[in-house]
């Protein structure tokens, strides 16, 4: 199985398409940097007025697989999300399931219609697969809540993105760093080193999405990146590109399968794979006429 196709897509979710990096224009600050317990604030106060959300959009995945050959799919992405933690993602082409990832907490699982394998693993467990964090997505996505204390108090001047720079604890089993451009309030920028991978993250802010809340005034609405990209390198290779474009975002969701999308059980009684497998574990085949 290729482990780096299967996760990657995920982050989406989780955590980018080939436009150039115009972000590196070596200008100098005309200010001092933002503080730390300022930011995480703002952070914090936008996260915590989303306690549930539907996403929806395109994803564009590219990858290069075990023989080096380049590979790119295109889909429709439904995103679906709970507070604290419940994450779960689906992308469909031509209305056949292509790729679901979902954490309720207690499991994390992943499937794909090219392998029909369902993979189960513990929240939480340490895996080897690349963007199987749900803080990692969620913090991607300017849902995750960030622990107290979990910056640097302040920041340096990064002059190759020509933003402030931040080491971020906490939020997952490895620091991250954030890039805050001058006057801004939110990362526009991300970076993580994970299983011998450094991941970017990165969002187009002239895309952000105003999520309406009920009963609050527009101009107070928060906005959550409306487009994000995912690049992932593995020394000098690129390993990885996905971009994720939300066309829309609503925390309305009376109509929308929660109950479902959390529930692996009727994950896997829906989707009916060839194949689950607790990671650690052999496959367990199943039937072949079981398949629709």
């Amino acid at each position: 199985m290729n482990v780096r196709f299967f996760t990657i897509p995920v982050v989406l979710m989780c955590v980018l398409s080939c436009a150039p990096d115009t972000a590196r224009t070596n200008e100098d600050p005309t200010g001092g940097p933002p503080e730390w317990s300022s930011v995480e604030e703002a952070w914090n106060r936008r996260a915590n007025s989303i306690d549930a959300l539907h996403g929806w959009g395109i994803a564009e995945l590219r990858w290069l697989d075990e023989d080096g050959s380049s590979h790119m799919e295109q889909g429709e992405l439904d995103l679906w999300y709970e507070a604290p933690g419940r994450l779960a993602i689906r992308i469909s082409k031509f209305g056949e399931t292509y790729l679901v990832y979902g954490s309720n907490g207690i499991h994390d699982w992943l499937y794909t219609n090219q392998e029909e394998e369902l993979l189960k693993w513990p929240s939480g467990q340490e895996v080897n697969f690349i963007l199987t964090d749900t803080d990692i997505l969620l913090v991607s996505l300017g849902l995750r809540r960030l622990p107290a204390g979990s910056g640097q108090v302040t920041g340096t001047w990064s002059r190759s993105y020509n933003a402030w720079e931040f080491d971020v604890e906490g939020i997952s089993g490895s620091s991250m760093k954030w890039w805050i451009a001058e006057g801004d309030e939110y990362p526009s920028r991300m970076g993580i080193t994970r299983a011998g991978h450094d991941v970017m993250m990165w969002e187009d802010q002239s895309r952000a999405k105003m999520v309406r809340l009920p009963g609050i005034p527009v101009l107070a609405c928060p906005n959550l990146p409306g487009s994000i990209t995912l690049l992932s390198r593995n020394g000098e290779t690129e390993v990885s590109r996905t971009l994720v474009v939300f066309q829309g975002l609503t925390v309305d969701v009376e109509d929308q399968p929660m109950d479902r999308v959390f529930d692996v059980d009727v994950m896997e009684a829906g989707l009916k794979p060839r194949s689950v497998r607790m990671l650690g574990n052999e496959p367990v085949q199943q039937p072949q006429d079981s398949k629709q």
